[in-house]
């Protein structure tokens, strides 16, 4: 599934709030690299945007919808220039599946080899799951939500060192 992550300045955060998907607040301070606090701490104002599985057709497509949604929000291209923006938005707005406009991720699950995590199966990205649901095990024992929450970024593919993210539907300033 497509979304944006936005952290730093206010500008930013705004910016990817007109992109009809789902914004990530709090995400780049929990990820251990990328890209964009690197840029940010340069004076980049910037947003990471992930189109979907990158093997998926439909993610050249989402990125291309918010390319061109970008340059309407930031005034680049008007937007009556575009006679398919309503289709570019409702693109979007279909991938975003209905889930929260902007999510604050509150927690991260950090992992390393020795602790053996496995994810519990069938988790999407996004997902919602009540408090006390069986999310993960691993060298300890079960590991459950604390709380009625988002399940962000399951770790299925056996890479990384982020087991999974935790967070909650925000209303930001100004949205």
């Amino acid at each position: 599934m497509p979304f944006v992550v936005a952290d730093g300045v206010e500008k930013a955060q705004a910016f990817a709030l007109e992109l009809p998907l789902p914004v990530f607040f709090g995400l780049m301070g929990k990820l251990s690299s990328a890209l964009l606090p690197w840029l940010l701490a340069r004076g980049v104002l910037g947003v990471a945007v992930e189109g979907g599985q990158n093997e998926a057709s439909s993610s050249v497509d989402h990125l291309e919808a918010v390319l061109w949604i970008g340059l309407v929000a930031a005034g680049v291209v008007a937007r009556d220039a575009l006679p398919d923006f309503a289709a570019l938005t409702a693109r979007l707005e279909r991938a975003g599946q209905g889930l929260p406009h902007a999510i604050e991720v509150y927690h991260r699950h950090g992992i390393v080899a020795e602790d053996r995590f496995a994810m519990a199966p069938g988790f999407a990205n996004i997902q919602p799951v009540g408090r006390g649901t069986l999310l993960a095990r691993d060298r300890r024992g079960e590991i459950r939500a604390d709380e009625d929450c988002l399940l962000v970024m399951p770790l299925y593919q056996g890479l990384g060192d982020d087991g999974f993210f935790l967070g909650r539907e925000i209303r930001p300033q100004g949205a």
